[in-house]
Parts: C-alpha cells; structure tokens; sequence
C-alpha cells in the first residue's frame, strides 16, 4: 500500500517506526511538496526565495 507516495508498512506497534513515518511524511509535506498557490514551488523553496531563509 502506498499513501502519498510513501510506502505503508502492516500495522505496527512499534512507536520508533511510526514516529519515523511521521517525521518522513511531515518533512515531505514541508520541504517537498509543490504547492499550486506557491507558484509550484515547494513552500521551502517559497521560503528561500522570499529570503525568510538562507539558501
């Protein structure tokens, strides 16, 4: 099974694996993802090229 283009283990009880999946999910969805209302940049990159960050 793959959820956002993340592949998706069996159920688990193991919290060192889902706090992994989380933290994989929540730095594609920050850094990765291209947004339509950011002109199809990443909203990092938006940062970036806003100047919010450095390069």
């Amino acid at each position: 099974m793959v959820w956002y283009g993340f592949p998706v283990p069996p159920p688990t009880r193991n919290s060192e694996a889902i706090k992994h999946m989380l933290n994989a999910y929540l730095r594609w969805y920050g850094d990765v993802r291209m947004k339509s209302d950011l002109d199809y940049r990443s909203p990092m990159q938006y940062r970036r090229d806003l100047g919010l960050l450095a390069a």
